[in-house]
């Protein structure tokens, strides 16, 4: 088990689960809802980070400035992107 002295969504928390997993980053994709974990997916230098946008268009429009690659309001969203 880690312990992280940082802030709760540091990008060493998702860049801990990408090696764990055996993943580089830059093939990885990180769903989050919250600015700060949408930042740490951005600074760890992920693939694709998702927003997962649960309140209102000025959420979503903070979601993609922190950097998300994309917003959607749920995860189902994605499927009919396909």
């Amino acid at each position: 088990l880690h312990s992280f002295p940082t802030r709760r969504s540091s990008d060493l928390c998702f860049l801990l689960a990408a090696k764990s997993l055996g993943v580089m980053p830059a093939e990885a994709v990180v769903f989050e809802d919250a600015l700060s974990g949408v930042e740490a997916g951005r600074d760890g230098a992920f693939g694709s980070v998702v927003g997962v946008n649960r309140v209102d268009a000025a959420n979503g429009e903070a979601l993609k400035s922190a950097g998300a690659t994309v917003v959607v309001q749920s995860l189902t969203d994605l499927l009919e992107r396909t």
